[in-house]
């Protein structure tokens, strides 16, 4: 286990410019998507279509079934984001990782507008507890 942790460390700083740009792109899509979801009326209800057709596929579902809708979509997500990243072009994982952070930026900004709360507070205890394993899986992805 002590040799996997240190493998890891080393490919995290081999690869850390890689990541430091692929955690940027995801932050400046944050910040893109936020920004537009809070000024841009067309895109707000661009966004809340997507937001719907999203939450309707597991609206119905409680407990057990909806974390394994959740599960399974999340599976899908990471085969499609792994496929990308296989192909030969570097813009596929670069749009895959700034298409989630202008999802993740509309989606603070929609909960912010709609509960009245702070984005800050909301990405503090909202986003971060659970988010800092995703996002740094996207990322490393």
């Amino acid at each position: 286990m002590i040799k996997d942790l240190k493998e890891a460390i080393k490919f995290l700083r081999r690869h850390s410019k890689a990541l430091k740009i692929a955690l940027l792109v995801f932050l400046v899509g944050a910040i893109f998507g936020f920004m537009e979801y809070t000024n841009a009326l067309e895109y707000r209800q661009f966004y809340e279509q997507i937001f719907e057709q999203s939450v309707g596929r597991f609206s119905s579902s409680e407990g057990a079934e909806l974390a394994k809708g959740i599960f399974f979509n999340n599976i899908r997500a990471s085969v499609l984001g792994l496929c990308s990243g296989i192909l030969p072009f570097i813009f596929f994982p670069v749009i895959n990782i700034a298409g989630n952070g202008i999802t993740t930026g509309a989606a603070i900004a929609s909960v912010s507008i709609s509960t009245g709360k702070d984005a800050g507070s909301l990405v503090l205890l909202g986003i971060l507890p659970h988010g800092i394993f995703e996002i740094t899986a996207l990322v490393v992805a």
